[in-house]
């Protein structure tokens, strides 16, 4: 009867290696979608904010400051994954408008807050 008992322990182990090791990789995914998500919000904050006082600036800009301007906006639009180049070229497209503008990450205020 040891004959069949012999590997019994490496197959049980190697069974509780399996289902642990696909039970962590959906709940890995799971939770790696949710901190992409948590991330993803705060880059488009970001960014939006960026792309925000480039329009509103451009409106009354001097050519030099608009060809800065146009350049950080298409460094939005073709690779906004590069963010530390994002915000070089938005210092430097701020210092050709004589701004001195910069992305503050604040918390949003809450309806609390508010008062009327």
């Amino acid at each position: 009867m040891d004959f069949c008992f012999e590997d019994l322990e490496q197959r049980c182990v190697d069974a509780g290696h399996a289902e642990g090791f696909a039970k962590g990789d959906e709940e890995g995914a799971a939770e790696g979608r949710l901190v992409g998500l948590a991330q993803g919000k705060v880059l488009g904050h970001e960014l939006g904010y960026y792309a925000g006082v480039i329009a509103v600036l451009r409106l009354d800009a001097s050519d030099r400051a608009k060809r800065a301007l146009d350049s950080c906006a298409a460094k939005i639009h073709d690779d906004f994954t590069d963010v530390d180049a994002i915000r070089t070229l938005f210092r430097a497209a701020m210092a050709h408008c004589g701004q001195t503008l910069a992305f503050q990450k604040k918390p949003r205020r809450t309806n609390a807050d508010l008062s009327f």
